[in-house]
């Protein structure tokens, strides 16, 4: 018997089941038991008071079905059977007593439902947390029955045995699963009677063959994640052709309680997000879901076009953080005219450097958008020294002096303080407080949020540097001075005649050699001017980098005779060599936290 057939068969006896009179009241019949049954069949509910007839009116359908089906579909073979009139009278003549007459025996038709399945890749970017992590991916399975959660999850583990497809590796190469081939799926049932929903599932032995630790959590993880999509199952028991599992595999390990995602959080990447799925058709605004463990709970986003075109960015807060697993949730509101292919990139800013981390790219066909946010920009700066940027700056000032340019609303809100628009730009004192602040800026369209962190006590002094390492720096303090007190230095130095001014706006004052050997904090902050964005642009670097910089022996090299890594040296002009001055940030206790290289024209 083809699974087809069964299928029918199936579907054939449910309806027999629903065409059978009402019958009298019975006594309530507890169901005892919620052990998988090997058809993938609906269990009655317990306490269910149509249980003892439905039984009696199976029984009865069986009858009919016994008769009918076999000579009907089957034919006692496996030919197709034409059959007689004769043959098929019992299936197609019905008593009006029983069933209207405009109802007819037909099975429900099949219909696809998208699931989510979850498998394994290295999918994630510069990841704190080593791979494969786990990753959903969508698939249109055909669902037998009503379409409720029960004939779901049936079809949506089919799939999971069945593995990844081409589809999904093109989305993500490399993409695997860890369930051994020829695992079967021979019963489920779901039980959400209590306040905790619970999915028994039982396969058959080939579930636990092969080895190692890895590989059977992996698996395990596979299938208890794919269960809990449904909103209506928390947990996972596993039962192996039909015997309860507390011990799994040859590896011991334990499942003694049923099994939820809190299990299996360290298979996950940082930052995990659920929906939208790679390759999913979104329209704007749309809604991205999520969980993550990031630093002091912050995610970042950003959507661009299939070319790297930016056409928003954002930042998000999860519920949780910092060693613990939040929920985020945010809305992206794009502007694109024709359409077309786009990625969407959630990650964090490494709390070490300010280099994306953790970053999750996933590809989308983004339907046509017009007006929502084309040609719009709200945009932040500070006066920061070095040109610093504003989000994820390290400041010593109780007070930060904001501008900013919109073209979104004659008014924005600063942190909840209305703040006039004149001419599309506004300026407004904020407020900090010791530690991390947020600076948020809310327009009604765009609503961009900035990170700064206070240090009370904390100092900055523009240095140039005589040798430096990952841990401490040499460091030769010096006046940069701008305007009116760069002339008047230049001045009194005999550099300019009086009413002249200095080239480019500045003057570098240094009349002491004193050197000074300071801690670098681990984790500092640092930037660097680069043109590799067009202007030049201050850009988060990893201390590895800057150190490459630098000669052999960590000591500026000279611009005569470059070092031996010639190229990042002009990419962020010169830095690494004599003459180049650098703006340091020193917490209360001495200890540098943010370097910030200051472009020379």
């Amino acid at each position: 018997m083809t699974d087809q057939h069964d299928r029918t068969m199936r579907e054939l006896t449910y309806r027999l089941i629903q065409m059978a009179p009402e019958a009298p009241p019975f006594p309530e019949e507890p169901l005892t038991t919620l052990k998988p049954r090997s058809d993938h069949s609906r269990s009655t509910p317990p306490g269910d008071p149509r249980r003892g007839w439905l039984i009696a009116a199976a029984a009865a359908a069986a009858v009919v079905i016994a008769v009918a089906i076999p000579l009907a579909l089957f034919g006692g073979g496996s030919e197709p059977v034409t059959g007689s009139t004769t043959t098929q009278t019992p299936t197609t003549t019905v008593s009006p007593t029983t069933v209207p007459p405009t109802t007819t025996l037909v099975p429900t038709p099949p219909a696809d439902v998208t699931v989510t399945l979850y498998f394994f890749a290295d999918h994630v970017g510069s990841a704190n947390l080593p791979g494969p992590h786990l990753v959903p991916v969508a698939r249109s399975v055909e669902v037998v029955g009503t379409g409720d959660t029960h004939d779901r999850l049936g079809a949506a583990l089919v799939a999971l045995f069945e593995g990844p497809t081409a589809a999904d590796a093109a989305l993500y190469p490399g993409i695997a699963s860890n369930i051994p081939a020829g695992t079967e799926l021979l019963g489920y049932t779901i039980d959400n009677t209590s306040d905790v929903g619970r999915a028994v599932i039982d396969v058959t032995a080939a579930f636990e063959t092969g080895g190692g630790t890895a590989t059977m959590l992996g698996r395990l993880a596979e299938v208890v994640f794919t269960a809990t999509q449904f909103p209506e199952i928390d947990v996972v028991e596993f039962t192996i052709e039909g015997e309860p599992v507390t011990v799994f595999s040859s590896e011991g390990i334990l499942l003694e309680e049923p099994q939820s995602r809190d299990g299996y959080r360290d298979l996950q990447p940082l930052i995990f997000v659920e929906t939208p799925l790679a390759g999913a058709s979104v329209a704007s605004p749309f809604v991205v879901r999520g969980e993550s463990n990031t630093f002091e709970a912050g995610v970042e986003y950003r959507l661009e076009t299939a070319d790297g075109t930016l056409l928003l960015d954002g930042f998000t807060t999860a519920t949780c953080g910092t060693g613990c697993w939040g929920t985020f949730e945010f809305t992206v509101d794009y502007a694109l005219p024709d359409g077309g292919p786009g990625v969407l990139v959630v990650f964090e800013s490494s709390a070490e450097d300010g280099r994306p981390v953790n970053v999750h790219r996933i590809p989308l066909t983004l339907a046509p958008a017009t007006g929502s946010t084309e040609g719009q920009f709200t945009e932040v700066f500070a006066d920061l020294p070095g040109g610093a940027p504003l989000n994820g700056a390290i400041v010593v000032e109780p007070e930060l002096t904001i501008t900013g340019g919109t073209n979104v609303a004659t008014e924005v809100e600063v942190n909840g303080v209305t703040v006039p628009v004149v001419d599309g730009l506004f300026t407004t004192v904020v407020p900090l407080t010791p530690g991390r602040n947020e600076i948020s800026v809310a327009d009604g369209v765009l609503n961009p949020v900035y990170t700064v962190t206070y240090l009370p006590g904390g100092t900055v002094e523009f240095a140039f540097l005589a040798s430096v390492t990952g841990d401490e720096l040499m460091a030769d303090y010096a006046q940069w001075l701008t305007g009116e007190d760069a002339d008047r230095a230049a001045i009194e130095d005999g550099e300019i005649e009086e009413g002249d001014s200095v080239p480019n706006g500045y003057y570098i004052r240094n009349v002491n050699p004193q050197l000074r050997t300071l801690p670098i904090a681990e984790g500092v902050t640092l930037f660097l001017p680069t043109p590799a964005l067009g202007p030049v642009t201050m850009v988060p670097v990893q201390v590895d980098e800057w150190l490459a910089l630098f000669a052999e022996d960590r000591t500026p090299y000279d611009p005569e005779s470059p070092g031996p890594v010639e190229e990042p040296h002009f990419g962020f002009f010169g830095a690494g060599s004599e003459g180049f001055g650098y703006w340091l940030t020193l917490d209360a206790d001495g200890t540098v936290v943010q370097i910030t290289g200051q472009y020379r024209p």
